[in-house]
Parts: structure tokens; sequence; C-alpha cells
């Protein structure tokens, strides 16, 4: 991308280094197998000067290791960075871990793709299977690659379902009124969107596309109004646990009695559970070890359950604390804004930080520079354009010409921000970066070692301790056990193990015949919503229609500012 970037890092003040960096492991390797056990630490080392002698925090090792590459580079390409025809501000690079905000994995998040991610199968975050109604009448099975060949995708992965919801009924509503496959007037429901669905059959492309999205929002809602799993009332617990306060801006002051029936209940699923326990205990910087016996009693965990909670403690979050103790430290403090939903009030530390470093305001004891910018330091451009942004987590997103695009109207010499995330990022963060883009103008990428959803994420903290042989589930032996057996470099095994490509261009579209389907069948049903419409999710106890709601209805457009209802039934 012909950029030399500025480059920060995340040194938090308030605990020492932590995971194999850490003083404790690094004295506990060495009086066991060292080899092993500094396996780790020896990959990430490679070719690299950066002494781990000392309790260096794993961003600045990283940090170091960047710089010293970059250097390399300079002194071999002197004319890198070639001058551009557009001048453009210099880039920054900033590096962060996962302790920096060890809320973001645990909250439920309700914005499409990430829900969808946390709630459904799909697999490695882009394959999904479900059924449709084919041309012949009959339900087919397909599995679809969700990418950014995918419009509708494109358009709706970073909205709240109930937007999106909307936005897929809106979009198969005009796909079909411009084809002449179905016209009718006032609300759409369920039923209406499944003979909308069939109508298409001579549409394959266009059919497959709405089935697809129409199925995971289904399954998303489906799941979310489940009374046995009660996800809206821990959902509410859960964000006045990561936000510190209520939907009314006021301090939780009910948390403990609205939090004990629902860890009590025997229907509500385990995951869930430890997830609400973990915000709790981070709300309160720890808890009596007396009250966290007791909140795994009720709960009823397991064993590994358990364990996933505790080795929090290797995360630098403090699990217990004893009577007297003071709050730990933070340099840092999460800004947060008015939000339309009330069960989506916390956003991640990530942006805040990614707003207080463009504008200038960001600590530099918490992220210093890895070499001092001087004359040289990135100036906010003025240009008031925004761009889509990108989200790019594998290298040929990262080095692809072009892959951001240039669009109508775009300044071309947006300032470019690489934000990397050690241990794993959460779609939320992702979301975050592709709003900086859209708000600011610069141009954010993020990428990370693999991408979170909750369930790995808890999976992945059962083992933390677990010694030898042990590892994540989500980014599974991501280095080789031994350093003779790697033979390619690391950044090509990396996308030979992870990297998936965008399914190709679809050919060309017949020429359909536009005479339309009969809809006898269709005419005068009445609006439904969705079949667990007794679930009230904000401050409204009303009920408005779910997937029965119109798109384009007067009402919508009267309040649409007005969205406290989170779901709207």
């Amino acid at each position: 991308m012909n950029e030399n970037p500025v480059i920060r890092y995340y040194l938090p003040s308030h605990h020492p280094a932590v995971g194999p960096l850490s003083t404790f492991h690094r004295k506990q390797a060495e009086r066991e197998d060292s080899g092993r056990a500094d396996r780790w630490r020896d990959a990430l080392g490679v070719g690299s000067k950066v002494d781990h002698s000392g309790d260096d925090h794993l961003c600045k090792i990283l940090a170091v290791m960047v710089q010293e590459e970059l250097d390399m580079y300079k002194r071999v390409n002197p004319d890198w960075p070639e001058p551009a025809q557009i001048p453009r501000p210099q880039s920054v690079m900033l590096i962060t871990d996962r302790t920096m905000d060890m809320i973001a994995p645990f909250v439920h998040e309700f914005t499409y793709q990430a829900m969808a991610n946390d709630l459904l199968p799909i697999i490695n975050g882009n394959k999904f299977q479900y059924e449709f109604q084919g041309a012949n009448g009959l339900k087919q099975k397909a599995v679809a690659t969700l990418s950014e060949n995918d419009s509708l995708w494109v358009e709706t992965r970073h909205l709240h379902i109930k937007e999106t919801i909307d936005k897929i009924i809106a979009s198969l509503t005009e796909f079909n009124e411009a084809n002449g496959v179905f016209s009718k007037t006032g609300t759409t429901s369920i039923e209406d969107v499944k003979d909308m669905l069939a109508g298409l059959g001579q549409y394959q492309e266009g059919q497959e596309q709405f089935s697809l999205h129409y199925n995971m929002a289904a399954q998303c809602m489906d799941l979310f109004g489940d009374a046995k799993r009660k996800l809206a009332a821990m959902a509410n617990v859960e964000q006045n646990c990561a936000t510190g306060q209520t939907a009314e801006g006021k301090a939780p002051k009910m948390l403990v009695e609205e939090m004990i029936p629902l860890l009590a209940d025997a229907d509500v699923l385990n995951l869930d559970k430890v997830r609400v326990v973990a915000l709790y205990i981070m709300y309160r910087d720890g808890v009596p070890e007396e009250d966290r016996r007791r909140l795994f009693e009720h709960c009823r965990l397991s064993r590994q359950e358990r364990a996933a909670i505790d080795n929090l403690g290797s995360m630098f979050v403090r699990v217990t604390r004893a009577a007297g103790e003071r709050d730990t430290r933070r340099g840092l403090k999460n800004r947060l804004t008015e939000s339309d939903y009330d069960l989506s009030r916390y956003r991640p530390l990530l942006k805040t930080v990614l707003e207080d470093m463009i504008a200038n305001k960001l600590d530099p004891s918490i992220f210093p520079y890895v070499k001092d910018p001087g004359a040289s330091a990135p100036s906010p451009t003025k240009t008031s354009s925004a761009a889509p942004p990108t989200s790019l987590r594998n290298k040929a997103t990262w080095t692809k010409a072009g892959a951001r695009p240039a669009a109508g109207g775009r300044a071309d010499n947006r300032q470019r921000v690489f934000v990397f995330v050690a241990g794993g990022m959460t779609y939320s963060e992702i979301r975050c970066a592709y709003e900086i883009s859209a708000s600011t103008p610069k141009d954010v990428y993020i990428g990370s070692t693999h991408t979170l959803i909750p369930e790995e994420f808890i999976e992945d903290l059962k083992t933390l301790d677990g010694g030898a042989g042990q590892s994540s589930k989500s980014a599974s032996s991501s280095l080789p056990e031994d350093r003779s057996a790697q033979t390619r470099p690391f950044q090509v095994y990396y996308d030979q193990r992870y990297y998936t490509k965008d399914e190709p261009p679809p050919p060309p579209k017949p020429t359909p015949n536009l005479a339309p389907p009969s809809n006898a069948n269709s005419s005068s049903r009445p609006s439904v919503s969705s079949a667990n419409s007794g679930t009230s999710m904000g401050r409204s106890n009303s009920p408005a229609p779910g997937f029965g709601s119109s798109a384009a209805s007067e009402t919508d457009k009267k309040d649409k500012t007005k969205k406290k209802r989170f779901l709207g039934f």
C-alpha cells in the first residue's frame, strides 16, 4: 500500500505483561520444559532483535518488530515509500490487544453480522446453510458464502437487526415490483414475504440472496424471542453491567435482584450465564470470594465453565477482591453515547480510542510511539467526504491493489489508520472501524490474529491455564509445534490456513419472462407480527410489528428517530 506508518501501541500501566510474556509464566517455563513453553515467544521473535528478558507487553514487542521490518525495508529500498500523485498524510498503525477491552467479547450484539455469528451455526464467519423454495416448488438446501459480492449483506451487516429486517423486506418488495412478480399494497406479513420468495423462481440469483437473508434474520429473531432462553432479559442485565448504568442513565441498584432469577433458571443456557457473571464481575471490579461461590451455585456451572470465569484473572481481570481493596486503576475510560436501542448501549472501547487518536487527544503515556514522530506526525485532513470502510482480516485484503475502490466524490488523500488487535477482534470492533471510516476523513483498516465469537472465546478461557497441549479452538494450531517444521513464511502459512476467497461473479442473467404469476393466495392476508411478539425489549410496553411491519409505512417515517423499543415488539 506504499505506506510507512507511524506506529503506536497499547501500554497499560495498571497491570504487568500477561500470558507467556509474564514473569510468572517465564519462571514456570524455566522450571519445566523451557523448549516447549518458549515455542510461542520464539516464533513471535523470528528475525527480531527484541529482548524478551524483560516484562515488556506484547503490544510493545509487536510494535518494535514491525518497526524493525519497516526500517530494514527502507534501507534496502531508499526511495520507499514512492511519492504519490496526490499526497496524503502519513499513515498511523495502532497495535493493541484483547486485554484493553474484555467486555466486548461477552456482550450480546444485535447488529446483523455480530448477532448472526453469535447465535447461528455460521462456519468461519462466512458459510451458512439454509433452505429455500425452488422453481419446482420443492424445498432445497444451499450453502451460501457471505462475501463482498453479496450486495444485500454488505448493505445490512452493520445495521441493527430491526433495521436489517426492514431493509430486507423493502429490498424484496422493490425487486418484485420492478420485475412484476408480486404487487400488494399495505403492510407486509410473514406469509407475504414467503409468497414473494416463492414467486422468484425465474430469478434464481435474487431468490437465493433474499431467501438467505430472510432465513438468517428469521432464525435470529426466533432465538431472541425464545421464551425459555430469555435473551432480552439477559441482554438488559449485560448492558447494565457493561455500561454501569440503566437505560435511563441511572445506577443499576436492582442489578442483583434482576440477575439472580435468570441465573437460577434451568432453561437459560449456561453459556449466557457465564457471560452475565463475567460482566457482573468486571462491573464490580471483582467480588468477594463468598459472592463468587454463590454466583456459581446459582448458575449450576460445570467445573470447566467456572474455570473460564476464574481464568479471566490471566487476562488481568480482577475476579475476587478482599474487603477494603481499592478499584483497579485504569488509564482508559470508555465514552458512552446515546443509543437508539436500549439493548445496544455499550460500544467497544476501541471506538473511543480511535476517536481520540483522530482528534489528537490520545494519551501518549498509554499509547506511546515506537519512534518520536517529530515533524512528520500525522495531521488530520480537512476533507469532509466519507468513504465506505473496509475490514481487513487477511493478507490478500491488506495488500490487494484497489481493495478500496474510489467512490464518487471521495478524496484520494485520506489518511490511513491501521489497527491490529492481538488475541482476537470482535465483530462489534469491526463495525466500529467501518463507522469511523464513514464519519471521519480517514480510511480505517482493522485486522487481528482471528475474529472472536463469544462461545469460542469462552472455550478458550476454559483451557487458558491448561498447560502444554492446550490451544485455542478459534485459532487452533496457529503456530507449528516445532520451528523446524515451519518451511513457509508465516504470512503464507496464515493465508493458506484461514483465507477464504470470494465467490466468482455470477454469470449473465438470462432474459426473464416478465409475465407475473398468479397471486390468488396472496390477497387480503392480515399483517402478523413475529411468533415471539410477546417479548418487550425497550421502554415502550406497546407491541409493534416485526417482520409484519411495512418498510415504508407512514408510522415508521414519523417515528424514524424514536427506536427505543429495540426490535419493536
